[in-house]
C-alpha cells in the first residue's frame, strides 16, 4: 500500500520486501496455539505458514510477487519478498528497499499510509561511509 503511490510517482523497477506477520493473520485457531504453547512460540520466528514451493519461496511470498505485478500491471518490475511469522497476536510490520527510476520529491503527509522512514540504500552507490 506505501509503495504504489511510489511506484505511480516515480515508478519501481525493483522491490526487496521482507513481511514480519503475527499469529493472527493466520486465523483465529492458530491465535489459540501460541497461547497454549508459549514456550515454543514465544521466541521463535519461522517461515510463514504457507507451502513451500520447488523454488524455495513459500506460498504467501509469491502471492506478493504475483499480487504486486497483477495490482500495477507492470510485469517487469523484479520483486523478491520473505515473509516470516513473528511471535506477537497483532501487527505486521514490512521492511520495503525499492529501486525506482528517478529521485524523488517530497511526497511526506499526503497519504494514509504510516511509513517509518524513507532513505537511500547507500549500497547501491558503494558510498557505505
Amino acid at each position: 500500500m506505501a509503495a504504489t503511490p511510489l511506484h505511480r510517482h516515480a515508478k519501481v523497477v525493483r522491490m526487496v520486501v521482507s513481511t514480519y506477520q503475527a499469529a493472527s493473520g493466520a486465523g483465529t485457531a492458530v491465535m489459540e496455539e501460541p497461547m497454549q504453547q508459549t514456550h515454543e512460540y514465544a521466541f521463535n520466528l519461522f517461515s510463514h505458514n504457507a507451502a513451500i514451493f520447488s523454488n524455495g519461496y513459500n506460498d504467501e511470498e509469491m502471492k506478493l510477487v504475483k499480487e504486486t505485478r497483477k495490482f500495477w500491471n507492470d510485469m517487469d518490475v523484479k520483486v523478491t519478498a520473505t515473509c516470516i511469522r513473528v511471535p506477537v497476536m497483532h501487527a505486521h510490520a514490512e521492511n520495503v528497499n525499492l529501486q525506482i527510476e528517478k529521485p524523488l520529491d517530497e511526497v511526506s503527509n499526503k497519504d494514509d499510509v504510516a511509513v517509518v522512514r524513507i532513505r537511500q540504500d547507500l549500497s547501491q552507490d558503494g558510498n557505505l561511509g
